[in-house]
C-alpha cells in the first residue's frame, strides 16, 4: 500500500495469498502467481489522478489519455470498478525467469462497494468477499456491510443445500455463488476453480467459523454422524430467517419469478417471531410493505424447496453473468495490450485443467 495514494479499505485474495486444494484439478501450482488485491477509496476520481501522477505506468496507454475522470466514467459502465494488471511487484521479494512478479488491483469507491455488498447489484467485488481475503487495511463502513453480505451469503448458500450437509459442502456453494454464470468458466478458468478454492484449509477453517457465529441466526445444529456433519431447521419460520438475509433486491426478484406460484399461497400467518434474528434484521423485516411481508411468508411456507432453489440459483447465476460480460468488454479496454498477456495465463490454465481431466 507505500505504492499508491491513501485508500480506505484494501485486501488481498485469491490463489497468490490463499492457500487452495490443486488435487482435484492436476494442474501443478504455480511458483510465482500473480496477486490480487481489492483497495477502495473515497474519492476514486480524486484518488486516480493521484495515482496516475505518481503510478503512470500501472494504466494502460488508452487509460492514461482518458485520465482520472474519463476511466472512472468506464468503470461504471463496467462493474463500478477499475482494474490495473500486471503491475510490478517488487515488494513481494520473489522473482521468477521472466522477471519480477506482478500483481494486479481493483479500485472501486467506498459507496459503490457498500453498494455491491448490501445489494448484490453485480456480485463482482462482494462475491470475492464471500470467500476468505487476508486484511491489509480495515474501515467501519466496508465491515458493517461485510456482515450483511456474509449473512446473505450463507443464507443464499443453505437455501441450496440440502438439511443435512458437510462444510465442505458448504463452502463449494459458498464459493460457486459468484463464480456459476461466470463467462470466463466456460473457456478462460481452471474448471475446478470452485472446487479448487472450497477445499483448500483456510476455506474449510472460514466455513466451520461461519457455521458457528451464525449457528443460532440460521437455526443450524450439529447431527451425530460418522462424520462431522450440520442439519438446518426445516420449519418455514427457519426458512424465512434466511430468505429475509438475502439483499432487498434478490427478494423482490424471488418474488416476481415464483409469482404463479405464490398466487396460489396464503401465508399461515401474519406475524413470525423473529427474536433470533439481529436487531438491525427485525427493523429491516419491520419496515418491509405489507404485501412485500406476506409475499415472503408465502415464499417461506409454499414454495418447494427445491423449486425455491432452483429460482435463486438461476436468479444469481443472471446476476453473475451479466456482470461478468460487463467486465470483460471494459476490463480489456482498461488492461490495454496487457489483457493479452493475463488472457494467455488465464487460457493456458484453463487448458491444463482440461487436458488433466481428459
Amino acid at each position: 500500500l507505500d505504492e499508491l495514494p491513501p485508500v480506505a479499505f484494501a485486501c488481498a485474495y485469491g490463489s497468490g495469498v490463499i492457500s487452495q486444494d490443486r488435487t482435484a484439478s492436476g494442474v501443478a501450482d504455480e511458483p510465482n502467481k500473480m496477486v490480487d488485491y481489492v483497495v477502495a477509496v473515497d474519492d476514486p476520481i480524486s484518488w486516480h489522478a493521484e495515482n496516475l501522477r505518481t503510478n503512470s505506468r500501472h494504466y494502460s496507454r488508452l487509460m492514461r489519455i482518458l485520465g482520472a475522470r474519463g476511466l472512472d466514467r468506464l468503470a461504471q459502465w463496467g462493474v463500478s470498478c477499475h482494474f490495473n494488471t500486471n503491475v510490478p511487484a517488487p515488494w513481494l521479494r520473489q522473482n521468477t525467469k521472466r522477471g519480477e512478479q506482478s500483481c494486479k488491483y481493483c479500485v472501486i469507491g467506498v459507496e459503490q462497494l457498500e453498494h455491491d455488498m448490501q445489494n448484490w447489484s453485480s456480485l463482482y467485488v462482494a462475491g470475492r468477499l464471500h470467500k476468505p481475503v487476508l486484511s491489509l487495511k480495515r474501515d467501519t463502513r466496508i465491515e458493517i456491510a461485510q456482515v450483511k453480505n456474509e449473512r446473505a451469503a450463507l443464507s443464499a448458500a443453505l437455501l441450496q443445500l440440502p438439511l443435512q450437509f458437510s462444510v465442505r459442502q458448504l463452502m463449494h456453494r459458498l464459493t460457486a455463488l459468484s463464480y456459476k454464470g461466470d463467462i470466463r468458466m466456460a473457456f478462460a478458468e481452471d474448471k475446478r476453480k470452485v472446487r479448487n478454492i472450497a477445499g483448500g484449509k483456510f476455506a474449510l477453517t472460514y466455513a466451520e467459523d461461519l457455521l458457528g457465529h451464525y449457528s443460532k441466526h440460521m437455526r443450524l445444529k450439529t447431527c451425530n454422524t460418522t462424520k462431522p456433519r450440520w442439519l438446518q431447521d426445516s420449519s418455514a419460520d427457519a426458512r424465512l430467517l434466511r430468505l429475509i438475509q438475502l439483499p432487498f433486491t434478490i427478494q423482490r426478484k424471488l418474488i416476481a419469478q415464483l409469482q404463479n406460484v405464490l398466487l396460489s399461497r396464503k401465508p399461515s400467518r401474519e406475524n413470525v417471531p423473529l427474536e433470533e434474528a439481529p436487531r438491525p434484521l427485525q427493523d429491516e423485516w419491520r419496515a418491509y410493505p405489507a404485501d412485500h411481508r406476506n409475499s415472503m411468508l408465502a415464499l417461506a411456507s409454499g414454495v418447494p424447496s427445491h423449486e425455491l432453489a432452483r429460482t435463486l440459483s438461476s436468479i444469481l447465476a443472471w446476476t453473475v453473468f451479466s456482470s461478468s460480460l460487463r467486465h470483460a468488454l471494459i476490463g480489456t479496454l482498461q488492461a490495454g495490450g496487457k489483457s493479452f498477456r493475463y488472457f494467455g495465463r488465464k487460457l493456458r490454465k484453463a487448458y491444463e485443467s482440461r487436458r488433466n481431466e481428459s
